[in-house]
């Protein structure tokens, strides 16, 4: 996981996450509930995934 977030450009796994919570955020303001319920299954299985 950190090598994929130096790759991505992050300097820490931490950055990496704080900006997908962010997007998930902007994402989730905007989505409808369908997609928000996709978008929380999604989010569940990244944080089982790590």
């Amino acid at each position: 996981m950190k090598k994929m977030a130096s790759s991505a450009g992050f300097a820490t796994l931490q950055d990496a996450q704080q900006c997908i919570k962010e997007v998930v955020e902007v994402i989730s303001r905007t989505a409808t509930r369908d997609q928000q319920n996709n978008l929380v299954s999604d989010r569940e299985n990244t944080i089982l995934l790590s």
